[in-house]
């Protein structure tokens, strides 16, 4: 068994082997550039989230915003996130239709 199969599911693990260190890594990546852009980017900042998230419909997050890994997101329709919103991930985090 993976680390990675290990945490999903829910058992201990090393978090400090390299597929895991690149998975957060590429999370880091993506949250910064989510975080970097301008208010009036909405295509672009859609444009990440779909990259981050493994499901993201119709969801609007305020930057600044962070995440472990983001592949174990899965977000329904009509999210809404304010300012400095964290999901530590680290497992499967499922949002439903119209939350904020």
């Amino acid at each position: 068994m993976t680390e990675k199969e290990k945490m999903l599911s829910g058992m201990g693990y090393n978090s400090m082997v390299d597929e895991l260190i690149n998975d957060r890594l590429r999370a880091k990546t993506l949250c910064k550039r989510f975080n970097d852009t301008k208010p009036n980017e909405i295509k672009e900042r859609k444009l990440i989230l779909s990259e981050l998230f493994s499901k993201a419909n119709d969801c609007f997050i305020e930057p600044n915003f962070f995440c472990d890994y983001g592949y174990n997101i899965e977000i329904g329709e009509n999210f809404f996130a304010n300012h400095n919103c964290v999901i530590l991930d680290v497992n499967k985090v499922i949002i439903g239709k119209n939350v904020m």
